[in-house]
């Protein structure tokens, strides 16, 4: 069967603010315990359960039909402190960004909202799982619905089903409502029976079953209990009202419409950033699926070597010319020139100069990652190096100056959602694939990472046209740039040291 889970937003809220210190919080300043213990929460309940469907439930401020009924109802707690109020809307940007739905409605109570959801679930075959530090939601426990009950902090966590209410409780799950409403509710702020306490409570409704059959045999109990009972027979009843949850409400809300299919990995990639969520983002990673497709596809590139001049020169005529360094421990092997999206060649280095004429070509624009030490490698071997278009490292950075890595493989998942290798590689499969360096470079991987720079070069273009002008990359002693709507070079400018790249705008329309 199908797994929901269900979340109680408010709950898992309150309890990762308190778990955790109000130190922590962005270098900008803003604080997040309460955001990412919530959030640490809902990536490890993904990962352990694998749910098939996920939602948040969320209180609201409006009173519920609990307090106009009885207006002391949960009024001891105070008001929520204003950094615990600031982080919902995180919170909820957060959710919503993962790919989870989100359910709240005026009236009542996120517990009402899950008791709705789980039977309406339950009825249309699915299992339950009710993610909640409140007892309340015991209540709903059969076996198709399950509590992954939070005991304190955000990591002290158990499953509890019919067996475990029975074994801490020695009552049904569906007798919960009737053992509170005698123990009563400090939380809520309902009193209990005065003598009762949790063996007591657990005594009469495992004896009698309800509350109802209690009162119907007060004569059975001991003088001062039944003095105690009697006085307090309206408040009992008042709670066990308040405590059952409401399992009707009319919703709206398809269960198949709740099936999380994963999230979008950039806009989760730029959340996380901006919260600083650095080792929540490895572990949402580890997930494995986003809204746009599984996490890890990698390219299906063909690579070939190049040998003849006459098709290296023909290569070299692309422009924009995308190159992809191959190295050979410190020394450079040769280089990729990528040719679309399933196709790109290598030409060793003792064929490179072939080459030489276009990467000498101001003229010419090319497009390398993370260019400084290519450029670097070719001016100690006597080549001149003009005309870098983009370096797609330093457009990231244009992008996201946030972003705690520029990596390659780092910025194909973020943005592309591609892996340079698979996950599944046997990288002790043999050399087939690898170029013979002495078992160094990898062809298949340099070819992958060619393409993959082109993607993101024409992804980067796209994002950052809304201000009309691509980033200027100074190399050597002229610019190229991307001024819409092609690749122009406005001006040379001579910067002096050939050894420093830098980025810059142009600012020409």
């Amino acid at each position: 069967m199908p797994t929901l889970a269900v979340l109680d937003g408010h709950n898992l809220a309150y309890r990762a603010f308190y778990a955790l210190p109000d130190d922590l919080a962005t270098s900008a300043g803003q604080v997040t315990n309460s955001a990412y213990g919530f959030t640490s929460m809902l990536i490890k309940m993904l990962g352990d359960h694998h749910p098939d469907a996920v939602v948040v439930t969320w209180d609201t401020p409006k009173p519920t039909f609990r307090k106009e009924e009885y207006p002391e109802y949960k009024a001891q707690r105070e008001k929520a402190p204003d950094i615990f109020s600031s982080q919902l809307p995180l919170i909820r940007e957060i959710v919503e960004t993962l790919g989870v739905r989100q359910i709240e409605m005026p009236g009542f109570e996120a517990d009402d909202i899950i008791a709705t959801v789980a039977e309406q679930a339950k009825g249309g075959g699915w299992d339950v799982l009710i993610v909640s530090g409140d007892r309340d939601t015991f209540q709903l426990i059969d076996d198709h619905c399950r509590v992954l009950y939070i005991r304190r902090g955000i990591s002290d966590l158990l499953i509890a089903d019919d067996a475990w209410v029975e074994e801490r409780y020695g009552i049904r799950p569906d007798q919960y409502p009737e053992y509170a409403a005698l123990r009563g509710d400090t939380s809520d702020n309902l009193p209990g029976v005065p003598g009762v306490g949790e063996k007591t409570a657990t005594r009469l409704i495992a004896g009698y079953g309800n509350l109802e059959g209690l009162f119907d045999h007060l004569d059975e109990q001991t003088p001062k209990l039944r003095e105690n009972l009697t006085a307090h027979r309206e408040q009992a009843f008042l709670n066990r009202r308040l405590m059952s949850l409401i399992r009707d409400l009319t919703l709206d809300v398809p269960t198949e419409s709740l099936r999380w299919e994963g999230f979008d990995r950039a806009a989760a990639k730029d959340i996380f950033e901006s919260m600083e969520f650095h080792s929540l983002w490895d572990r949402l990673i580890a997930l494995g699926s986003t809204a746009d497709g599984p996490v890890g596809e990698v390219l299906e590139v063909e690579t070939r070597v190049v040998m003849d001049p006459a098709e290296i020169r023909k290569l070299a005529a692309r422009a924009p010319l995308v190159l992809e360094p191959v190295w050979d421990g410190p020394e450079l092997a040769g280089v990729v020139i990528a040719r679309d999206d399933e196709s790109a060649s290598f030409v060793p280095i003792e064929r490179m100069e072939s080459l030489a004429p276009v990467l000498e070509d101001m003229d010419h624009p090319k497009v390398i990652h993370d260019a400084k030490d290519f450029i670097r490698s070719l001016i100690d071997a006597g080549t001149r190096f003009e005309g870098l278009a983009t370096d797609t490292a330093l457009a990231a950075y244009l992008l996201n100056p946030a972003a705690r890595t520029y990596e390659l493989n780092d910025l194909a998942g973020r943005y592309l959602n591609l892996e340079l290798e698979s996950p599944d590689q046997d990288k002790e499969s043999g050399s087939q694939g690898m170029l013979d360096f002495g078992g160094g470079p990898d062809l298949d991987s340099a070819g992958r990472r060619a393409v993959i720079v082109m993607k993101l070069a024409e992804y980067l273009r796209n994002e950052l046209s809304d201000e009309m002008s691509w980033p200027c990359w100074t190399t050597s002693r002229y610019r190229w740039c991307w001024c819409w709507p092609g690749w122009r070079r406005p001006e040379s400018v001579s910067i002096g040291d050939t050894s420093k790249i830098s980025a810059r705008r142009c600012g020409t329309n």
